[in-house]
């Protein structure tokens, strides 16, 4: 979604976004968890491929949680307890793709009791009938509703 010929096509500021605030939580000293999408087979994000790797480099006291589902909390039941228990009240999400994975995991987070919340510059997706900006514009809207801060 970073690169290639399926970039987003604001891919190059979404890194530098992303980067900047990747090192800002590391600096914070906040624990980063790295979601990995185990897509199905043939799929651009099969486990193994290319595709399914992490753009970022993990460091070894990040976290990395795959997921089969939009919701990592449906993927991943004990998560939510896992990450309580290291005293985590408040989540931050950033990432692709707004409608899909981002929204479904920002609800599956505030339904497990978590404080939430989305950069506005620092989720993004595909333009898919309507432009990219008014499909997170509308994601936004829905995680409003569901208790979800943007910031």
């Amino acid at each position: 979604m970073l690169e290639g010929p399926d970039a987003l096509p604001n891919a190059e500021i979404m890194i530098t976004r992303l980067r900047s605030a990747i090192d800002g939580a590391r600096h914070d000293g906040r624990l980063i968890v790295f979601v990995q999408n185990d897509g199905d087979p043939g799929d651009v994000d099969e486990p193994l491929t290319v595709g399914w790797e992490l753009f970022f480099d993990p460091r070894p006291d990040d976290w990395i949680v795959t997921k089969q589902t939009f919701d990592v909390f449906e993927s991943n039941p004990a998560l939510a307890a896992e990450l309580a228990a290291t005293g985590v009240e408040r989540l931050v999400f950033v990432g692709m793709q707004s409608e899909y994975c981002l929204q479904e995991s920002c609800l599956g987070a505030a339904d497990a009791g978590f404080d939430v919340q989305v950069p506005s510059a620092l989720h993004a997706t595909y333009d898919d009938g309507r432009r990219a900006a008014e499909i997170a514009a509308d994601v936004e809207l829905v995680l409003t509703a569901a208790g979800v801060t943007i910031t």
